[in-house]
């Protein structure tokens, strides 16, 4: 490792940082870290930059990240690099995810950083080359808390360019594949092999396109037939955060509830995401919506209640497009059959501070009682929810 280029890194971006700097000073500063970033070593620098046990400080972390970023925006798909190199790239990435700190303890901006260095290499070698991406995510999100949230950072992240961003910078076949990736690994092995089967025995009612699709789905999933899908995964995640998270606030564990809040508000932020475009059996699964009406009527703080009515409102709007039995089974029947319009209409009159009263009374309080700013704001939420 070259300490002089680390070191003359580490001055310019203190120069740049420092307001005592004069102009000419930072232009100078600034030339040099462009410079270096376009350096063939340029990945290696970062890495060293970035190891959270180098003990830089987080504007070095967050340049170093920074680096390997570009090097795999720009010279990726260039040949830049061989085979081998980006192997080490990969692995560099994980690295990171690895060594990252505490869930309190690392700034968010390393760890966005992190995570969009990772989603930079899917989006240019998922599912086809990086075959273990999804296998070696699964082993984090085990490992603890702290890799857990950034994989659910990463998949959030990747569905919605994928799926929900209007500009997408994903080449279109690339896209496609990615989109079959993502579906594969969200569904259960038993979902994705139930609707291969319908497949072949109704060519009719499917496309070519459709059949080659489920044929790469399938193929990811060979091996692994006990695979119970990233929405499952995610569901039961957050079941046992929502109890713990209960628990600690009935004890008044300020540190764990900060810890669980965060987790907590990141599972319905990925389920948002997933939610929009996962196939149906796959949201049948989960049986989602009670989950959520049952959360707003508990004890969690406003940030995990916005996320919940975030969470309710993209699976409301969802396009629910082969038949109205689809739609009955996930909304009407958990609303009507069982406790979900009760919740709702006991969350809406909580946000006034009171309970049992009627409905024209509420009408009344609504009229003559003042919400706080959090109750207003997810009032508005929960009106924006159209459940019918």
């Amino acid at each position: 490792m070259d300490n002089s280029t680390l070191n003359k890194i580490n001055n310019c971006l203190n120069i740049v940082l420092d307001f005592k700097s004069t102009n000419e000073q930072r232009k100078e500063a600034e030339k040099y870290l462009q410079l270096i970033k376009d350096d063939p070593k340029s990945p290696i620098y970062g890495y060293y930059l970035a190891l959270r046990n180098n003990n830089q400080n987080n504007e070095a972390r967050h340049f170093g990240i920074n680096m390997i970023i570009n090097a795999v925006s720009y010279k990726w798909n260039e040949k830049t690099y061989t085979d081998n190199e980006r192997n080490e790239l990969r692995r560099m990435a994980l690295d990171l995810l690895k060594e990252t700190g505490g869930i309190l303890e690392e700034a968010n901006y390393i760890k966005e950083k992190i995570v969009i260095l990772i989603v930079e290499i899917a989006k240019r070698s998922w599912p086809n080359e990086w075959t273990d991406f999804d296998a070696m995510l699964r082993s984090l999100y085990n490992k603890d808390r702290n890799t857990q949230q950034l994989v659910l950072l990463i998949y959030r992240n990747l569905a919605q360019e994928v799926y929900l961003d209007e500009i997408c910078s994903i080449p279109e076949l690339r896209k496609k594949q990615i989109a079959s990736g993502l579906i594969a690994v969200s569904s259960s092995a038993k979902v994705l092999l139930n609707r291969y089967d319908y497949f072949q025995q109704h060519p009719e009612n499917v496309t070519k396109e459709q059949i080659a699709e489920m044929e790469i789905m399938v193929q990811m999933v060979r091996g692994d037939y006990t695979n119970e899908g990233w929405l499952i995964r995610f569901v039961n995640t957050l079941e046992n955060y929502k109890e713990q998270y209960l628990i600690n606030k009935m004890n008044n564990n300020d540190i764990e509830l900060q810890q669980l809040e965060q987790l907590i508000v990141n599972l319905l932020d990925t389920l948002s995401a997933f939610i929009k475009w996962v196939i149906f059996e796959s949201l049948d699964d989960i049986n989602i919506l009670p989950k959520l009406t049952s959360m707003l009527v508990q004890d969690f703080s406003y940030k995990i209640k916005k996320a919940t009515l975030e969470c309710a409102y993209v699976l409301v709007s969802r396009n629910f497009h082969i038949n109205n039995e689809e739609r009955n089974k996930l909304l009407f029947n958990p609303l009507f059959d069982g406790d979900g319009l009760n919740n709702i209409l006991n969350f809406w009159i909580s946000l006034y501070d009171v309970s049992n009263i009627s409905i024209q009374q509420l009408q009344q309080i609504q009229n003559s009682k003042n919400l706080t700013e959090d109750n207003y704001k997810l009032l508005l939420n929960i009106s924006e929810v159209n459940f019918v």
